[in-house]
């Protein structure tokens, strides 16, 4: 995160860096102290810090001289602020690696630390000087923040250049213009990003939103400040202007999470600008002088808060992720008063607690200390690791991106962020502000000449599957012969004959029981419908009774990649296509979707007599009430108006995504069909797919899917179309299956889809 997320020193910055024990007691009051101040600035008194003392103390002495030559109001230093700040990288770290579900709560923390420590440099630089010196302000953030992140950016896009695929240039050169003028939140905004699809969606870049919202903060809450501190009662005044910030940046965020997008009011400064409104405020007169009289005079009491906060955070770490909506709604408002409350009591209290001296541990100071480096390299290393280092065991790739990051961050620490911060070394006198000007050129120089990634659609020769007769046994998905194995690697191809593949439905030779639900209750118990299969005897397909000449094409982004191909496939067998499906469309409520409003203007607004929804994995998470009732009632919009339903699964996806909560929805399909009178249709898409996810199915270079993991390309689409025409050409009359090679070849595999991010279906291998 940003310097004042990462720590407070004793120079004229609130930065990572600082040693624990520099400068742990101070002769000045913080803001919004009254004459029990240096009551509670107490020095470390245990050994330990003794040791420490001794041995550092020449190197204590320079850095402040170094401070007090450069900056009079120089802030306190806690230790226990870097333990808070250790814990809040290792929590975001944890929750990138897939640990924890609300480790980014972390970045929250980062954000209340930012508003109190800088609102503490601002006000004691006003008591010290009776103003405040916006100019050199704002090139003390600048030499702070800019050098390691505009290294970053130089570094991983140079890395790119000569070793990145396509895709990933694109969106790295894409994501660093608008990373470099700190817009890199509303530039995702902007772009409809999914910030919680980030696994399926990554790039090296998108965690930089969050010091964008900083940096947005630090340019105009010092102005604030300024204006505000001028005359009598200037806290005060400023208090209450952060309050009415706090208040109006709530309001976004409540009224925004009922209609926007979750990525919106995530990603927005004027949404999460709270956490650092609340900072802020802790660190003003009207509530630093509470905080300060509980720490002295009821420490006891204090103790238990800090403790019981604590323990309230911890739990939100862990199973945050779990109740987005809920945070969105307001949890996000109380997480970031709570870490505010706990930061002010930290500050007031000195290394008085027990709870305080946790995190004045060596380990945790230092990392805290390197925060800002880990946040920024740990990122890039996971995006660009994880599908190259394929052969690693998880346990052991995980360590292994944890040791890269960490050595990277100490590397920018030592090498860069504390020499030009200290003014010290090689970054003496100007050299430190030449060196911040040199980077920046540097990172800008890199994202204009960095390669564009242009993609293109790899062209590719169909081959369609041969289809066995209707009656002709297939075997079941565990014995198919499609491609086996997964990779995380999408320049792997997986090579498997089309042969193996077959167009059409596939039929077992035992009859279909008269329940199938029988059949799906059986397998979802043995633990066999967490893939996209289906037992044999649910891939049965019925004697033609229904005529399909207009179909309505309903589901989320994966069937959109589908949709190009599918309209050109049943345009040449002769039916009408209506394609309804979009990004983060789902069945279930849930992510902004609200599924009753929005089918019952589709399902009005068209003419159809055949409907067919692949399902998604937006809707796993649902349990088995919510999906009975969600699909109940889509079933019931259909067959209201006379037309078919046909439920498809959806293709594999790779093997760290695959979620077993489709089983639940295949379960509850399966209870469709069985009430459905023959009106309602589950198909397995296993026979298009083969039962695991593979990049290069039949091995040409052409991929099938995108180096995701979920979605598809356009030889992947007409390997699914042409095996879905077929299937439907068995199971009703009025589709006259023309051979794939009438339209494969169409302008739909230019579509945008194909090349969203750009470079995603180029040639691999």
């Amino acid at each position: 995160m940003s310097s004042d997320l990462l720590a407070l020193d004793r120079t004229r910055h609130l930065v990572p860096g600082a040693r624990p024990d520099a400068g742990a007691t101070t002769t000045e009051p913080s803001p919004g102290v009254d004459d029990t101040a240096h009551m509670a600035q107490v020095a470390p008194s245990s050994d330990r810090e003794s040791d420490r003392e001794s041995d550092r103390e020449s190197d204590r002495e320079s850095d402040r001289e170094s401070d007090r030559e450069s900056d009079p109001a120089s802030a306190p230093h806690w230790p226990a602020l870097d333990g808070l700040r250790g814990l809040a990288v290792a929590g975001v770290v944890a929750y990138h690696l897939g640990w924890i579900s609300g480790g980014f709560l972390g970045v929250d923390l980062f954000f209340a630390l930012s508003g109190f420590l800088i609102t503490t440099l601002l006000v004691r630089e006003h008591r010290s000087t009776g103003g405040i010196d916006l100019l050199a302000f704002w090139g003390r953030r600048f030499r702070r923040l800019l050098p390691a992140v505009m290294a970053l950016i130089a570094g991983v896009l140079v890395w790119l250049a000569w070793f990145g695929t396509p895709a990933e240039q694109a969106t790295a050169r894409g994501d660093a213009r608008w990373a470099i003028p700190y817009l890199a939140n509303w530039h995702l905004v902007s772009e409809a990003r999914d910030y919680w699809a980030a696994a399926t969606d990554a790039s090296v870049f998108t965690h930089l939103w969050s010091l964008a919202i900083e940096e947005q903060f630090y340019v105009v809450w010092p102005v604030v400040a300024w204006w505000a501190l001028r005359g009598r009662h200037g806290e005060r005044r400023l208090a209450r202007v952060t309050v009415v910030g706090f208040v109006a940046s709530a309001l976004a965020m409540v009224l925004l999470a009922g209609g926007a997008s979750q990525s919106r009011v995530y990603l927005g400064t004027d949404t999460r600008a709270a956490a650092l409104f609340v900072g802020a405020l802790v660190a003003l007169n009207p509530v630093h002088r509470r905080l300060r009289a509980l720490s002295v005079f009821r420490p006891r009491r204090a103790e238990r808060l800090v403790l019981g906060i604590g323990v309230l955070l911890a739990v939100s770490w862990a199973i945050g992720g779990d109740h987005l909506d809920v945070l969105l709604r307001g949890g996000l408002l109380l997480h970031s008063t709570l870490a505010a409350l706990a930061i002010g009591l930290i500050a007031v209290a000195g290394s008085g607690g027990r709870s305080i001296r946790q995190l004045e541990r060596p380990w945790l100071t230092w990392l805290g200390r390197r925060s800002y480096g880990i946040y920024l390299w740990h990122w890039p290393v996971i995006v660009l690791a994880e599908p190259r280092w394929t052969a690693l065991p998880a346990p052991v790739l995980d360590l292994a991106m944890i040791a890269l990051s960490l050595a990277l961050a100490e590397c920018s620490y030592r090498l860069l962020e504390h020499p030009i911060r200290r003014r010290a070394g090689w970054a003496a006198g100007s050299r430190a502000t030449w060196a911040t000007v040199a980077v920046t050129v540097l990172a800008v120089a890199a994202a204009v000449a960095a390669p564009s990634g242009e993609g293109h659609v790899a062209e590719f020769v169909f081959v369609a599957p041969a289809a066995p007769a209707a009656a002709t046994p297939a075997p079941s998905s565990t014995d198919s012969a499609a491609p086996t194995g997964a990779s995380d690697d999408p320049t792997q191809m997986r090579p498997s004959p089309p042969e193996a593949l077959t167009v059409g439905p596939t039929a077992d030779s035992a009859a279909a029981p008269d329940d199938p639900t029988t059949v799906v209750g059986g397998a979802v118990a043995a633990g066999v419908g967490t893939a996209t299969s289906l037992p044999p005897t649910l891939r049965q397909p019925p004697a033609p009774t229904h005529t399909a000449a207009q179909v309505l094409w309903i589901g989320d982004s994966v069937a959109a990649d589908l949709a190009p191909a599918l309209a050109a496939a049943f345009a040449s067998a002769g039916v009408t296509w209506i394609d309804a499906a979009g990004d983060g469309l789902r069945l279930t409520p849930g992510g902004g979707v609200d599924p009753i409003e929005l089918y019952s203007r589709v399902l009005a607004e068209h003419t159809y007599d055949t409907v067919v929804v692949q399902l998604s994995y937006w809707d796993s998470p649902a349990d088995l009430d919510q999906l009975r009732s969600s699909l109940g009632w889509f079933r019931d919009q259909v067959r209201a108006r006379g037309a078919e339903l046909v439920l498809v699964t959806p293709p594999p996806v790779r093997d760290d995504l695959v979620d077993p909560g489709l089983a639940r929805q295949i379960e509850v399909a399966a209870e469709l069909v069985a009430a459905g009178e023959g009106h309602v249709h589950l198909v397995d898409s296993t026979p298009a797919w083969g039962p695991t996810m593979a990049f290069d199915i039949d091995g040409d270079g052409a991929p099938d899917r995108k180096p995701d993991g979920v979605h598809v390309c356009p030889q992947g689409a007409a390997r699914f179309a042409a095996w879905l025409v077929g299937d439907l050409g068995i199971r009703f009359a009025g589709i006259a299956v023309a051979p794939p090679n009438t339209w494969v070849a169409g302008d739909w595999t230019s579509s945008e889809r194909y090349d969203t991010p750009v470079g995603a279906c180029v040639a691999v291998g």
